[in-house]
Formats: structure tokens, C-alpha cells, sequence
């Protein structure tokens, strides 16, 4: 459930992004994300750069939605998925940076009451993967 603004993603430096708080959020460069439609936040981030135009497949996703976040840390690949729906990948252009084992789950809600869900968490490639 959201009510606002809500995020999905991993990140590099957890101790920075647990530190960080309202708008300077848009502003870190050690998160790659995916965010709901119809809000400030840029539908897809790579690091420092941010997405914001979409084709009519990839605006985001809404209330109900599942998202799915595909991360391969050795290929340094982060992929998305709206429903089962492939939406994004950073490969070619923004590879996550050498090293990015350290990596963490990222969500972003707004409210207090905002809620997400985590169906599954572990190993394995979730869809055929676009490449």
C-alpha cells in the first residue's frame, strides 16, 4: 500500500542511505532503483543518473503492483520487472561498480503507513533475463 512516493532497488552503501532522509534522496549516487508512477521521483536510477523518460511499458509501477529486482553482482547487473514484465536493466550503460558485493535491498516509502511486502528473497533468476 502507498500513499506517496515508493522506491525499489539495492544500493552500495547502506550507511549512507540510512542516514539520508526527504529529498536528498534523489540525490544519492549509490542506489539503483525502480519507482512507483506519477510522483517527483525518477522512474529508473543508476547510480548518479536518473531515467525520467519511460516508454508507455516502463512508467512505473502502481498500488498492487509486484516488483521484482533481479541483482547479479559478479556480471555487475541490476534488472527490474513490473508483474512478471521485464521493465529495465543498467547493462550496458551503468554497470554497478566493481566490487559491489556488499550490495543491500533498498525501499523508500513516505508515510508511516506506507507498507511493502517481500514475497521472496534469495538466490536465482526470477524470469528469463534480457541481456
Amino acid at each position: 500500500r502507498c500513499s506517496d512516493e515508493m522506491v525499489f532497488g539495492i544500493t552500495t552503501d547502506a550507511n549512507r542511505v540510512e542516514q539520508t532522509s526527504g529529498w536528498a534522496n534523489l540525490n544519492l549516487s549509490c542506489t539503483w532503483t525502480y519507482a512507483r508512477r506519477d510522483t517527483q521521483t525518477p522512474v529508473l536510477k543508476f547510480g548518479p543518473t536518473a531515467i525520467r523518460t519511460m516508454s508507455a511499458g516502463r512508467c512505473g509501477f502502481q498500488q498492487g503492483d509486484i516488483v521484482t529486482v533481479f541483482v547479479d553482482p559478479s556480471e555487475r547487473q541490476v534488472a527490474f520487472y513490473n508483474n512478471g514484465n521485464f521493465v529495465a536493466q543498467n547493462l550496458p550503460d551503468y554497470p554497478l561498480p566493481r566490487g559491489a558485493e556488499g550490495l543491500r535491498m533498498y525501499a523508500m516509502v513516505d508515510y508511516c503507513g506506507d507498507k511493502i511486502r517481500i514475497l521472496r528473497f534469495g538466490p536465482g533468476k526470477p524470469y528469463f533475463l534480457q541481456k
